[in-house]
């Protein structure tokens, strides 16, 4: 398994994981819980109606972070490329991943969904023991 699938699977082994973003100087941190692997790269998905989108359309740079019981936590950074290319079968997980979470669309094709990546990424699988063990993305 190699670095970006490392981090989608353990993204995805866990309930929720948490994003940070920043409009001027204030974080903000919301719980996500889609991600997947496209052409070598990782996507999320939000909708354009969405803070967390403004936030990302003026700030690109965030930050994530989740945490596995047993499994020590992981940090992930870098910059949101906003530009929609998801495939058709991330396109059709993440519509039926937020659907079944309650939120409502038109389809996955839904003007207001949109798929998001990420560039200039750096992850990390960090222990109680105060270790950063590096994951090469």
């Amino acid at each position: 398994m190699n670095g970006t699938e490392t981090i989608v699977d353990y993204l995805t082994s866990v309930p929720a994981w948490y994003l940070a973003t920043c409009e001027g100087d204030q974080p903000h941190v919301r719980p996500f819980s889609f991600a997947a692997v496209q052409d070598g790269r990782i996507w999320f998905c939000t909708a354009t109606t969405k803070d967390v989108y403004r936030e990302l359309e003026a700030n690109p740079r965030f930050e994530l972070t989740a945490w596995k019981p047993g499994h020590g936590w992981v940090i992930m950074r870098g910059k949101a490329d906003l530009d929609d290319r998801a495939n058709e079968e991330v396109r059709r997980a993440g519509f039926e991943h937020l659907v079944g979470l309650g939120e409502s669309y038109d389809g996955p094709h839904d003007e207001t969904l949109t798929f998001f990546s990420v560039t200039e990424p750096e992850a990390w699988l960090c222990d109680i023991d105060g270790s950063w063990n590096p994951v090469e993305l």
